[in-house]
């Protein structure tokens, strides 16, 4: 008596026999591709076929596919995998009908997916090292292996220097000479207008040495000044006239910009300490004071501002009070 039992695990073994070389194609790719494994295959499929065929007196109506397309019936595939991945140690006892192992439709697509596999992985292997063989690539690649730094690019950004246009240093002058009007407050004859004039000597790095003349365009406002007598020494309404000399000493050396830092020029700080004589009608006194100016030294010109703490000492403008008082002015001119 035939125990199908039997027939169906020889079925299952000569399977998987001839089936393993191609489950192993990890370790031998060149047996996919032998056309003779795969007729082999089918031709056992076909006589097993014939041989169950007449064992249960049927007729035999399975003909072994030439045409590998034939072999990709995905359907059957979903059933027969987890058989193929119990024999590999890779899935669990497989839940599947072993009759299904009798169908040689299954086994052939089992084979057409097998080498369907088999091909994509090779498409992958080739699509990674194709990469390599390009020869741009491999250029750029080859200095980082070996250490060494790459050519230096063309494009590096070199930003241009701003040119701000200006020379830093303070053009080399022999003194200034300059005029300019001049505002001056007395605590005692209350506030005069004064035309002025100036010159500046370098005598050294720092130090300048001054001299200057300054006259009112309007009186003093003064009264009429007398004697002990009656005798009239001033009369009312003077005006005045000072000279005088001195030294300017350089406190600070700058840069400074007139339209929006696209141009600069220098600049001069100084602390001036004067003495002199003011004529006053027919008297005349001791005339000194201190105070600042600034200069802004252009190319050609040069322009200022001066403020001054002054006193004068006149026996006869002492008699109506004490002649000192602030003065402030601007004024520009030219080198020399």
């Amino acid at each position: 008596m035939e125990n199908p039992f039997l027939n169906r695990s020889s079925l299952v073994l000569g399977l998987f026999l001839a089936v393993a070389p191609l489950a192993n194609a990890a370790t031998d790719d060149s047996t996919l591709n032998n056309p003779e494994v795969l007729k082999n295959l089918l031709g056992v499929l076909g006589k097993k076929t014939s041989s169950d065929a007449a064992a249960k007196g049927q007729r035999n109506t399975y003909v072994p596919p030439t045409d590998t397309s034939a072999l990709d019936n995905t359907k059957v595939m979903q059933s027969l995998f987890p058989l193929l991945a119990a024999q590999q140690g890779v899935g669990n006892k497989p839940d599947s009908n072993p009759e299904v192992l009798n169908d040689p439709a299954v086994m052939a697509s089992l084979l057409g997916e097998i080498r369907k596999s088999e091909a994509v992985g090779a498409s992958e292997t080739d699509n990674s090292t194709s990469v390599l063989d390009d020869a741009d690539v491999m250029a750029s690649i080859l200095p980082l292996l070996s250490g060494e730094a790459g050519p230096d690019s063309d494009e590096i950004f070199e930003p241009t220097p701003r040119n701000l246009g200006f020379n830093d240093t303070i053009p080399t002058r022999n003194g200034l000479i300059g005029f300019g009007l001049a505002r001056q407050a007395s605590t005692a004859f209350g506030e005069h207008t004064l035309v002025t004039g100036n010159a500046r000597y370098h005598v050294s790095e720092n130090w300048d040495a001054l001299l200057g003349a300054e006259v009112s365009v309007d009186s003093l406002d003064n009264p009429e000044i007398t004697d002990g007598s009656g005798t009239v020494i001033m009369s009312s309404g003077r005006t005045f006239r000072v000279f005088n000399a001195g030294l300017g000493y350089t406190l600070l050396n700058g840069l400074t910009s007139f339209d929006g830092g696209e141009t600069y020029v220098p600049w001069k700080l100084n602390a001036d300490a004067v003495l002199g004589q003011q004529f006053t009608g027919g008297n005349n006194g001791m005339y000194y004071g201190f105070g600042t100016s600034l200069q802004i030294l252009k190319d050609d010109y040069w322009i200022g501002i001066d403020t001054r703490y002054f006193r004068v000492n006149d026996d006869v403008l002492n008699k109506v009070g004490t002649h000192r008082g602030l003065q402030w002015g601007l004024t520009a001119g030219f080198y020399y």
